[in-house]
């Protein structure tokens, strides 16, 4: 039997992605993307110059693949709900010689397929507005990281709201470092940029 409430859900969680990835504001991070990348690879650097990172919702993959070009002693996992859009990057592996520090695979932000503490960043860039639940895919984050490991989320503030009016979600941009500290991160620090949200949070066991 068709149930309505799910019917009507996913009516508008496409809605939102029709009208979201044709507006002025989804152009604009297409326009910024090259930027949005290195700045999240220098975050990641800043950091640390070695160590093992996840990059949630990967997509291309472009973020790691520039990762391995700047910072030879880490190595990165993307994981990503769609394979198809990690191929291309599956194949750039190959021709850059990284495919011993970069790989892929299909998985869910949500129930990330990992154990505990097994990475020392988990970044999510432009992606965190199509999560079903924010709060269980940064406590997944949370989860996978190492002790004193770094959690990276960033995000187009107008892109989010679009998806949020759409889904009837009555969250804001404040939630997501709300949810950083709920989820147990520390020394959050979130700034506003050019139209994006940036969080940033460190796990520390007590």
């Amino acid at each position: 039997m068709l149930n309505l409430g799910n019917f009507w859900a996913g009516v508008r969680s496409w809605w939102a992605h029709c009208v979201a990835y044709t507006s002025p504001f989804w152009q604009d991070v297409l326009r910024q993307r090259e930027t949005i990348f290195e700045h999240s690879a220098a975050v990641v650097c800043l950091y640390s110059a070695h160590g093992k990172m996840l990059d949630v919702g990967t997509g291309s993959g472009r973020l790691p693949l520039l990762l391995a070009q700047l910072a030879p002693e880490i190595t990165c996992i993307g994981v990503d709900l769609k394979p198809i859009l990690f191929k291309k990057a599956q194949q750039l592996c190959i021709e850059q010689r990284c495919g011993e520090r970069v790989s892929f695979m299909c998985a869910d932000a949500l129930a990330l397929p990992f154990t505990d503490l097994s990475f020392d960043w988990a970044v999510c860039v432009a992606s965190i507005h199509q999560w079903r639940d924010r709060k269980k895919g940064i406590t997944e984050m949370y989860r996978v990281l190492k002790e004193g490991g770094v959690g990276v989320i960033l995000v187009g503030t107008e892109i989010m709201q679009l998806f949020d009016f759409f889904r009837r979600n009555t969250g804001n941009d404040r939630d997501i470092e709300a949810a950083f500290q709920n989820a147990g991160f520390r020394d959050i620090r979130a700034t506003h940029r050019n139209r994006f949200l940036q969080v940033i949070g460190r796990k520390v066991v007590t």
